[in-house]
């Protein structure tokens, strides 16, 4: 791990800007974002009930980009597969269900299993990993994982990918309520330390704010970036569509069995109001919170905007793709009153006329 990272997150740091020559029109973004699989955005789709769509994932698809399919505990697989038309079809599946993991990998048309947990680092995923053949690896994204001990555990197995983050989302309370977690960029940056040298690709998860968080996280070494709440924002995400004094909003929410409106309860009105709450409800974790986001529009305007902003990071390096992106950027610590700066300030009113990622 760099040490320079440790203990930072987004905020923390600036990309420093080095001498260049390169036009953002000649930039490609694009990104190996499983082993086998080009995307040409070095994005993903969080697999979330409020996220997934088949229109969702049909455009994103244009660019190669990855939805996975949410996990359905209730739903056969092969119902769940009758409509889809598009490629990668990535499926997420509990790691703690042997029958669904095996049911997933020996679907012929599922590209990629997404291993969906928090707790990526655990030995009953060993477990299962060992019971698994190497093509079956091939095909399998492990995750969430966050330090360089992880990674050193899972390297043997040689997955599709690796998918980084604890504590990190938008709308997780994981590092709230239990007191774990791991800053973004130094998970990225342990994570990376164990596997930059080998085919394991990195997918950093949680944590991004805006398009310059997504440049910072391919800098630290993550090959893509899964995004939960951009993604939610848009008029193709499967979360329903609500007016609030005149402003429209979308629904967002983590998987039902970890996300549920009581959760709101541990971080805004305390804890015997929490307590209170898990005597009403059957099933709970305390993991996450639910909410509106912004409506920002058509999801092909998100994916121009971040193209946009993207192409003007690698430039400002000198950088013509990701790989030479992540050789020359330097990720330099900023202090408070840097970060306050780099913010729009000076000015009394501010009218703002882009509310991508802002939702």
């Amino acid at each position: 791990m760099q040490e320079h990272l440790s203990g930072l997150s987004f905020d923390d740091v600036f990309i420093r800007p080095l001498r260049t020559d390169v036009d953002p029109t000649e930039v490609s973004l694009a990104s190996e974002v499983f082993r086998g699989h080009v995307a040409q955005l070095p994005l993903i789709a969080s697999p979330m009930h409020t996220v997934f769509s088949h229109s969702l994932a049909k455009k994103l698809a244009r660019f190669s980009v990855p939805a996975p399919i949410p996990r359905m505990d209730h739903a056969p697989l092969q119902s769940i597969l009758t409509t889809v038309d598009w490629k990668p079809l990535v499926v997420a599946v509990s790691p703690f269900d042997n029958a669904a993991v095996r049911e997933a990998l020996d679907t012929e048309t599922i590209d990629y299993v997404l291993l969906d947990t928090v707790v990526g680092h655990h030995q009953k995923i060993f477990r299962l990993l060992d019971s698994l053949s190497t093509s079956d690896l091939a095909r399998v994204i492990v995750g969430n994982i966050a330090t360089a001990e992880a990674a050193s555990d899972l390297l043997p197995y040689r997955p599709a990918a690796v998918r980084v983050g604890i504590g990190a989302g938008s709308i997780c309370t994981t590092a709230v309520v239990t007191g774990v977690g791991v800053p973004q960029l130094q998970a990225i940056s342990e994570v990376s330390s164990v596997l930059k040298n080998t085919d394991i690709k990195i997918v950093s998860c949680g944590g991004i704010r805006s398009a310059g968080d997504i440049a910072k996280a391919i800098a630290a070494g993550a090959h893509s970036v899964m995004m939960g709440k951009a993604f939610a924002s848009t008029t193709e995400a499967a979360g329903r569509v609500q007016d609030i004094d005149g402003v429209s909003y979308k629904w967002y929410e983590g998987m039902h069995y970890s996300s549920l409106e009581f959760n709101n309860q541990c971080s805004g009105k305390g804890w015997d109001a929490s307590l209170e709450n898990l005597h009403h409800r059957e099933h709970h974790r305390t993991e996450g919170v639910s909410g509106f986001v912004r409506h920002t529009g058509p999801v092909d305007t998100l994916l121009e905007y971040l193209s946009r902003c993207l192409s003007a990071s690698f430039a400002f390096v000198g950088a013509r793709d990701v790989p030479e992106f992540q050789r020359k950027a330097v990720l330099q610590r900023m202090s408070p009153a840097a970060y306050g700066h780099s913010r729009s300030h000076g000015i009394d009113q501010i009218v703002k006329r882009d509310v991508i990622m802002q939702g």
